[in-house]
């Protein structure tokens, strides 16, 4: 998929997003018809956008992520890990490790 920009005999240019597969040229989308300099520039930026959206990839994806995460404001170490202490702790009184840590009196390594 790309950008076409297309002149009509009206003198106006024709922004499209084009598809070509199988060899042949497909309008999917037109985005606008203009005749101004700084509408073309705008309605192309428009067309860019439209275009991640209808075709995807790997780098918008990254691209839209870092955006996303830009504004939450969380750093890494206000975020406390919650289950592992809680799941590892029920796995090791189910198969009687608790036992073994009282008796040792190392029960602190594992919150139960």
């Amino acid at each position: 998929m790309f950008i076409r920009k297309r002149k009509n005999p009206s003198g106006s240019i024709s922004i499209q997003i084009i598809d070509k597969s199988n060899g042949k040229y497909k309008v999917v989308e037109t985005i606008a018809c203009v005749k101004d300099k700084k509408e073309l520039e705008f309605y192309i930026a428009k067309a860019e956008s439209r275009l991640k959206q209808l075709n995807p990839n790997l780098f918008d994806a990254v691209e839209f992520n870092e955006k996303k995460h830009r504004f939450i404001g969380i750093k890494n170490k206000e975020i406390s890990v919650v289950g592992p202490d809680i799941i590892f702790g029920y796995i090791m009184e189910y198969i009687g490790c608790d036992k073994v840590l009282k008796k040792l009196k190392e029960k602190e390594l594992f919150k139960l």
